[in-house]
């Protein structure tokens, strides 16, 4: 996994995985890409986890709905 957070590269326009292909055995390799939602759980006006939860969740649909490698 630590070589997976190297790969990141964070840009203004969202999360970019690019051409990174990752060796599981010999003759098995992955390529991938990352979409993410998220959001922060804000205490003057969130009363529970759930709610920073929940918008964070759709922020992954909208990411997931825009294409690969999206932060909303």
């Amino acid at each position: 996994m630590l070589k997976f957070y190297k790969e990141l590269k964070v840009k203004r326009s969202g999360v970019i995985v690019e051409n990174q292909i990752v060796k599981i055995s010999e003759n098995v390799k992955v390529q991938y890409t990352i979409s993410l939602g998220v959001d922060c759980f804000d205490l003057s006006t969130d009363s529970k986890i759930d709610d920073a939860l929940n918008r964070a969740d759709k922020a992954l649909y909208e990411a997931k709905e825009n294409g690969r490698n999206r932060v909303c």
